[in-house]
């Protein structure tokens, strides 16, 4: 699914951040990012900064720049189903060497040194729907989507940080509740809403399907009736920090 965003790392207030065309999403390019940080030490993740190599896309590589690229996709089995013949004899920009590697951090780990320069596509909210950044000044992961973000230590990262992201990069106090009991089954719903103290507020009657969408926007409406709607984003959010606090 082409789903666009950005991958990148911050160190001493410089950043060096590619495109990514596909899969930007939490559960695609953010679990591997978060894999990626977990794989590696902060050292590693440091060496791997100050060895990249920032490129601007329609830059011509040199003979040199362009033998050390393919050199790495052999040795990694990379291919470019893509004609150079495109651009040209001879005339291939970076975009076209490394718009297969662009997105992928293991092969920095692998001693990949060049990276396009697309850091500006974080501002770009529209297209940038998630933007993944590597601080090494603070030790942590921030995650930028919609106009939020969420952070977490690198050390720290929980395993439900899916849940959690979703539910902090989320629009509005009905997206956030509808990504919190998304893909629960009927009693895992039922445990949410007795330790966000909202029981009393839902019908016991109501059939709750994890995939019913009128189902848990009836159970949302339910609740408004009782409680204003800051009031309950608070409590959402109050949730979602015990949340994260009982997976460190």
């Amino acid at each position: 699914m082409s789903t666009r965003g950005a991958i990148g790392f911050i160190k001493n207030k410089q950043y060096k951040v590619s495109y990514n065309h596909w899969d930007s999403y939490l559960e695609g390019k953010g679990v591997e990012v978060v894999n990626f940080i977990k794989n590696n030490s902060v050292e590693r993740l440091n060496e791997i900064f100050d060895n990249m190599i920032m490129v601007n896309q329609t830059d011509i590589p040199t003979e040199k720049e362009r033998k050390e690229i393919l050199k790495f996709w052999k040795n990694n089995n990379i291919k470019n189903e893509w004609d150079p013949k495109h651009f040209g004899s001879g005339t291939a920009d970076w975009y076209y060497y490394l718009s297969v590697t662009n997105g992928y951090p293991e092969y920095y780990n692998k001693g990949l040194r060049y990276m396009t320069d697309d850091k500006e596509f974080i501002n770009d909210t529209l297209f940038c729907e998630f933007a993944y950044l590597i601080d090494l000044d603070e030790n942590k992961l921030h995650i930028l989507s919609n106009d939020k973000e969420c952070s977490f230590d690198f050390d720290k990262i929980p395993d439900n940080w899916i849940e959690i992201g979703k539910i902090q990069l989320s629009n509005d106090c009905k997206d956030k509740f509808m990504n919190l009991i998304y893909d629960k089954n009927e009693q895992e719903q039922k445990d949410i809403y007795e330790s966000m103290g909202i029981t009393k507020y839902i019908d016991e009657k109501l059939k709750l399907d994890r995939y019913d969408y009128y189902a848990q926007e009836k159970v949302y409406n339910s609740v408004l009736e009782h409680i204003d709607e800051i009031e309950f984003e608070d409590i959402i959010d109050e949730y979602t920090k015990n949340l994260e606090m009982e997976d460190i």
